[in-house]
């Protein structure tokens, strides 16, 4: 999934998001460039994003502090740390925070927040779709709870203006079908 802002890097992988199209939603053709027909290829529908705050409690605090939320160890990550350059480590460290139910530093608010504010960059449009993201492994009993107050703080916040789906039953704008 394509997180707007997102930048991270390892020794297996590197994921630079950081130069994407400046809308809600937008086609990637087969050849994987963007296509400005918006008439066929993938319909992308990104994550959420908001940019990091300087202010923000540093992440490596706030894990400490919510332990208690995390879900059991799954096992080893796959990421391996590597000797990374400053500026390596500042890119990340600024990276945009993404809508995500697997982050147990994240509150309610917080998550509201990355939703407002993405809703906000894009309001001039007339749809708008946006993911949230969620992975099994991650899914303790504070993911689930995360998950459901976000949905029940969804509908208080927009009321008829959002709705969930999957992107099995996604509508995509009759001018954007392919």
């Amino acid at each position: 999934s394509i997180v707007p802002g997102y930048y991270f890097l390892s020794a297996q992988n590197k994921v630079d998001f950081r130069n994407v199209p400046s809308k809600p939603n937008w086609y990637i053709s087969p050849e994987l460039e963007l296509s400005e027909e918006g008439d066929h290829g993938l319909w992308e529908v990104p994550v959420g994003s908001i940019p990091k705050s300087p202010f923000e409690v540093p992440t490596s605090l706030k894990l400490k502090k919510y332990a208690h939320r995390a879900p059991e160890p799954r096992g080893r990550m796959m990421h391996n740390a590597t000797a990374l350059s400053i500026k390596e480590r500042f890119r990340i460290l600024m990276a945009n925070r993404m809508l995500t139910i697997d982050n147990y530093t994240y509150s309610p608010d917080y998550l509201m927040k990355i939703l407002d504010h993405h809703v906000k960059r894009f309001q001039g449009y007339e749809e708008i779709s946006v993911a949230l993201i969620g992975h099994p492994k991650s899914m303790g009993k504070y993911a689930f709870e995360l998950l459901e107050r976000f949905i029940s703080d969804v509908h208080k916040t927009y009321a008829e203006q959002a709705q969930f789906t999957t992107f099995k039953h996604l509508k995509i704008p009759v001018n954007h079908q392919s």
